[in-house]
């Protein structure tokens, strides 16, 4: 109701009205020139009235009962950040072994992905070469857009059972995106997840930074290096027996003015050529002298070199000399990943050697085999087992006898072993019982970022 009291009808009302009554009252009986002046004021006064009367209603519309948001209520996500939804999903599954019953697996992953997307008349698998798959999804809502990579995990894990790493790279997309963009963000993705030790699923959205990134080119990388535009994060490798910190290792991230923190890894990605990725190691190298120099705290630190720095001796040298600038040389440790050491044993054998009788100390990472003869296996001081071969070892009979087979091998070599990518209190416990003595993973600590913020955007 437009007056809600008496009140009002005495104020806006009889007021007003009386206010005119008595003007023309006195314009009769006065003469003119005073009726005028009354009906000026008159009027005046009424146009008081109304504003009071404008604002009096704006402020019993203020003062209305809001829905109050709790804080405790309030989720981070895409849609609550007022980002556009990207509402169609195009993912590169690349699986670590073949499948025997690979139609079989394709149609009850499609079940799986069918039920967990619910959009069964708009998903798909495909079948591509070297063990991929394609998938594509429509039309999401918003509610599942802030959990695809989970149920994607998930959905393939089911399929696959135990026993089958895999990785995958996805890409949001709307529906008039360029499709080649897509499919090359995808695999941009998938890069990122190969390498990453930690993620099996990595998401890039289809928009102009990702396609910035995508573009981006080794030219760019070198200059980044060149204006010194980087900088070493330090991961910790704990005790599996307790909470000490048994040594860091070394990361690099180069800083790009719009793309933010971007992963070596990712890097490589654009490296076609060997003296990219050496000059990579030596940016390594200097910033970790600059940054440890005066730095006593941290004892032992890990470095990981490429394979090209590797096999070219005048750089390993170039390399090595600037890392003996930290005293004692033995702080340094220089892991190769296994892959590199069984493509290149003849070339690496005897550099390995020299690097060793140098006063530095050796490492093998990403393990995930037993094939290594025993004499190899004596060059290093210690062997990170990679992250495919911890996930299973609670779960896969297999992968838990390879770990007995390489923690026995190791045992007798007299070599430690360190395991990356522990995410559970059973895993640790599997650990723990074949005497691995240190770990990396979420069940410690979250990673470092491995990518900037604006891939999960």
């Amino acid at each position: 109701m437009f007056f809600d009291s008496k009140k009002h009808i005495l104020k806006y009302v009889i007021w007003p009205a009386t206010s005119l009554l008595i003007a023309v009252y006195i314009s009769v009986m006065w003469g003119a020139t005073f009726g005028l002046l009354a009906v000026a004021i008159g009027l005046s006064c009424l146009l008081v009235i109304i504003s009071s009367l404008r604002y009096s209603r704006k402020a019993k519309l203020l003062h209305r009962k809001l829905p109050i948001v709790r804080k405790q209520d309030m989720k981070l996500t895409s849609s609550f950040l007022g980002i556009s939804h990207a509402n169609n999903v195009f993912a590169l599954v690349q699986l670590q072994e073949a499948l025997d019953n690979h139609d079989t697996f394709v149609s009850e992953l499609r079940v799986e992905l069918c039920n967990a997307f619910g959009n069964p008349n708009k998903c798909s698998v495909s079948t591509l070469q070297n063990k991929r798959l394609a998938i594509t999804i429509e039309s999401l809502s918003f509610a599942i857009a802030d959990s695809i990579s989970a149920r994607i995990e998930a959905c393939l894990s089911t399929a696959l059972g135990m026993g089958n790493e895999f990785s995958v790279g996805v890409c949001q997309y709307k529906v008039d995106s360029n499709q080649l963009l897509v499919y090359q963000l995808a695999e941009s993705a998938l890069a990122v997840a190969v390498a990453n030790a930690w993620h099996r699923v990595h998401i890039l959205p289809c928009s102009d930074t990702s396609k910035e990134l995508l573009e981006m080119t080794s030219v760019e990388v070198a200059e980044l290096l060149a204006q010194h535009r980087y900088l070493l994060l330090f991961q910790p490798v704990f005790s599996c027996r307790g909470e000490a910190i048994l040594h860091h290792e070394v990361l690099l991230r180069l800083r790009h003015k719009k793309l933010g923190l971007l992963n070596a890894k990712q890097f490589l990605m654009h490296a076609t050529e060997d003296e990219e990725c050496k000059r990579l190691d030596l940016c390594v190298a200097k910033q970790l002298v600059q940054t440890l120099r005066f730095e006593k705290s941290i004892e032992q630190i890990h470095v990981n070199l490429t394979l090209a720095s590797l096999l070219d001796k005048t750089h390993l040298m170039l390399v090595c000399k600037e890392l003996t600038k930290l005293q004692p040389v033995c702080r340094v440790v220089i892991e190769v990943s296994e892959v590199d050491f069984i493509s290149a044993r003849e070339s690496l054998l005897e550099l390995l050697e020299d690097l060793k009788q140098s006063g530095f100390i050796l490492f093998l990472d990403q393990v995930f085999s037993n094939e290594l003869a025993p004499s190899d296996l004596r060059l290093f001081s210690g062997i990170k087992l990679d992250t495919s071969l911890v996930k299973e070892i609670d779960s896969c009979i297999k992968a838990e006898e390879s770990l007995r087979q390489i923690a026995n091998m190791a045992g007798r070599c007299k070599v430690c072993v360190y395991a990356t990518g522990v995410e559970t209190q059973s895993q640790l416990s599997v650990l723990n019982q074949y005497g691995i003595v240190g770990a990396q993973g979420y069940f410690f600590c979250q990673p470092l970022s491995e990518m900037s913020s604006f891939c999960h955007v």
